[in-house]
């Protein structure tokens, strides 16, 4: 449980006890104890889906800040952790950009400021599961409401290398739209990346684009900068 034995409100226990009073009558409570707090976050951040050691890697301390666009970046992250002024927050362009380090960093503060949960979904990986089950229709609409529900989401490379030809799979685009529209209607933070401009992904399907867009207005970043992954290292 990570107990902190030098703790000196709970003593080591993990538990604060206090007394309630309701219509003359006393109760007592429990809650958990401040000092159990850091447990309870590396928790959450090893059930999100990112490989816990890479949050070290992909921080807001970290990103690289040495470009007009990796600066708009950062502030337009920022300004989302600061403010909350929309429900998304979201990166669209070029591949090498920064944008998966972005979201991983902001997602990794949420969960450390509010302790609130945070859900990784990777495109290319999770839409196959999802596809592998939409026939059996209790098994997907369980995989469904726990994407929808859950109270930090993001997907990272949407629509990667879903095109066919010149078309998109309905049944991807149908899984997204379901996703997307639940956490639009119940206003659920989520936190989009792709290679795909906004308007691309509003062509492709326009109600899960203009979701998306609605959601995540005005924290939206087209991102067209070099690919870092390509630069020469020394």
């Amino acid at each position: 449980m990570g107990l902190n034995f030098e703790c000196e409100k709970c003593k080591g226990t993990g538990l604060i006890w206090g007394t309630s009073e309701s219509n003359g009558l006393i109760y007592e409570n429990v809650r958990d104890c401040d000092c159990m707090l850091p447990a309870k976050i590396d928790r959450m951040l090893k059930k999100s889906g990112v490989d816990y050691e890479k949050y070290a890697e992909m921080s807001l301390g970290n990103f690289l800040v040495d470009t007009d666009e990796a600066t708009k970046m950062r502030n337009i992250a920022t300004a989302f952790l600061e403010t909350r002024n929309s429900v998304g927050l979201g990166f669209f362009g070029k591949s090498g950009t920064g944008k998966t380090h972005i979201c991983i960093a902001v997602c990794q503060e949420i969960t450390r400021q509010t302790v609130m949960p945070h859900r990784y979904f990777s495109y290319r990986g999770e839409i196959q599961k999802l596809k592998s089950v939409m026939y059996d229709k209790e098994a997907y609409e369980r995989k469904i409401a726990e994407l929808s529900r859950v109270k930090v989401l993001y997907v990272d490379d949407l629509y990667k290398l879903a095109k066919n030809g010149d078309k998109f799979p309905m049944q991807d685009l149908q899984i997204m739209y379901s996703i997307i529209n639940n956490r639009y209607i119940n206003k659920r933070a989520t936190l989009f990346s792709s290679e795909y401009s906004l308007k691309e992904i509003t062509d492709i399907d326009e109600a899960t684009g203009s979701r998306i867009y609605d959601m995540c207005y005005p924290n939206i970043c087209k991102c067209e900068g070099e690919n870092r992954r390509l630069r020469r290292k020394h």
